[in-house]
């Protein structure tokens, strides 16, 4: 199979897993501390794989150690602008601004350039996501548009394309990208599980006893995604994939609408329509 279709199924099939994993996350009511536990469960379950793997390079020890340092600002900054606005607020907005941010940085970051009409889908993609944020459930503005919470999402949009850039490149790096997804796996649970538990103690420890069975399954689920979606950077171009990935909004928006009874207004089906078509555009050329 030619590498980069591999790539565009790796990430589709990611996008999808990602978007199953959103529906569980928006559900939640403690979503750091889910977080943590889906983390700390990701890097027990990512231990016993180093015994088989390459140890890494020192130059791989820097951008693992970078890359667990923005996996975890994402993540409490995702969190913090969920507790000031809402998930349709905040999240759409985050994602929306990562593709546009890699396309940016990558002639810099891995030398790669976009062709004029690949910057198009990337704008109509990232500008359709973007656009979801400013839309409730009868398609009317949004409310508790709050500043607090547009500040932490376009942050948040920032470790996004932090953290694809750099793990694409961490992925590259070395001749078996397995090396740099299991450590980066293990670190991430390092740090965010005792994090989490040392500052919320009070309502960690019940809440692993109530989720743990969950959130082995969630884990398994959020690992298999992310390990595809970094086999997809490894195959194919880092601005093409980074932004083929966000159409989990689009899954996203169909499973909000299966699962949790939320409507599709015409809005959000015209903006979910002008994802799609960024992402065949992105893809086309």
């Amino acid at each position: 199979m030619d590498s980069a279709l591999l790539a565009t199924l790796l990430i589709l099939t990611s996008a999808l897993i990602h978007a199953i994993f959103n529906t569980f996350l928006k559900s939640h009511p403690d979503r750091l501390i889910f977080w943590a536990i889906l983390d700390s469960t990701g890097a027990v379950l990512a231990l016993p794989f180093v015994f088989f793997l390459p140890p890494p390079s020192p130059d791989l020890w820097i951008w693992i150690a970078l890359s667990v340092g923005i996996h975890t600002a994402y993540q409490l900054l995702l969190s913090a602008a969920y507790r000031y606005g809402d998930l349709s607020l905040a999240y759409p907005v985050a994602r929306g601004m990562g593709p546009l941010l890699v396309a940016l940085a990558a002639p810099f970051s891995v030398g790669e350039n976009l062709e004029p009409l690949e910057w198009i889908g990337i704008l109509l993609l990232s500008g359709g996501i973007a656009s979801l944020a400013f839309t409730s459930h009868n398609g009317k503005s949004a409310g508790q548009k709050t500043g607090k919470a547009l500040f932490f999402a376009v942050l948040t949009g920032f470790t996004i394309a932090g953290y694809t850039t750099v793990d694409t490149i961490g992925v590259r790096l070395q001749e078996n990208a397995f090396t740099f997804i299991v450590w980066l796996y293990i670190f991430q649970g390092l740090v965010m599980g005792p994090g989490v538990a040392i500052f919320r103690r009070r309502s960690f420890l019940p809440a692993v006893r109530k989720d743990w069975r969950a959130s082995v399954a969630v884990s398994v689920l959020t690992l298999t995604g992310y390990t595809l979606a970094l086999l997809a950077f490894r195959l194919g171009g880092l601005a093409e994939i980074a932004a083929l990935r966000e159409t989990s909004i689009v899954f996203a928006a169909i499973l909000g609408a299966i699962f949790l009874k939320e409507s599709l207004s015409r809005y959000k089906m015209t903006a979910i329509l002008v994802i799609a078509i960024g992402a065949v555009t992105v893809k086309v050329v």
